[in-house]
């Protein structure tokens, strides 16, 4: 037996899968720019500034290649 959310994730899914491409990849990059506005808002940050260290986090977060070190040394 299926959960009420279970039903509302597979309802929402399929919705989703129904819209065109185009449409999806549109929603997806709103999210985004919502999500960089937000962020850039909590840490009053202009957009710019917000991008920058978003950017600079990923680049920090990013774990160290041991393939790349042997290749490199």
């Amino acid at each position: 037996m299926d959960s009420v959310a279970d039903e509302l994730r597979r309802d929402l899914r399929e919705r989703g899968r129904a819209l065109p491409i185009g449409e999806r990849v549109d929603r997806a990059l709103a999210m985004g720019a919502l999500a960089l506005q937000v962020f850039a808002e909590a840490q009053a940050l202009d957009i710019g500034a917000a991008r920058r260290e978003l950017q600079r986090r990923r680049q920090a977060s990013r774990l160290q290649s041991a393939c790349m070190d042997g290749l490199l040394c």
